[in-house]
């Protein structure tokens, strides 16, 4: 009897496991794409709460040991044409332009993971 219950619950998990399965591939057609265009791309490093992923460590407060390639969006701060991104603990690098910190995010990454 225990052996015809387990073999019940185990069904029921496979086809529970084989639909959640199901809900993340992607459906027949177009897939969204959260960061393919400059303006998604701003708002999403502009963007509260938001946590950006970048290509190469960075070391906040001039730190050798202390390396981070995430940062949690917390504010962002302009001067002139410079920018960077004001963290939960710590700050981004100041880049001379929006673009070049747009270039030195990981897309693809984010992109994998927030789709």
């Amino acid at each position: 009897m225990n052996q015809s219950i387990d073999l019940i619950i185990a069904s029921e998990l496979v086809d529970m496991a084989e639909s959640l399965i199901a809900m993340r591939e992607p459906k027949e057609g177009k897939v969204k794409k959260l960061y393919d265009t400059k303006e998604k791309k701003v708002k999403a490093v502009r963007k509260k709460g938001n946590i950006i992923t970048f290509k190469e460590k960075f070391y906040p407060r001039g730190t050798a040991n202390e390396g981070h390639t995430q940062i949690v969006v917390t504010g962002f701060k302009k001067q002139s044409s410079s920018v960077k991104i004001e963290g939960r603990d710590y700050d981004s690098n100041w880049y001379d332009s929006m673009d070049d910190l747009i270039k030195d995010v990981d897309w693809k990454q984010m992109e994998a993971w927030h789709s």
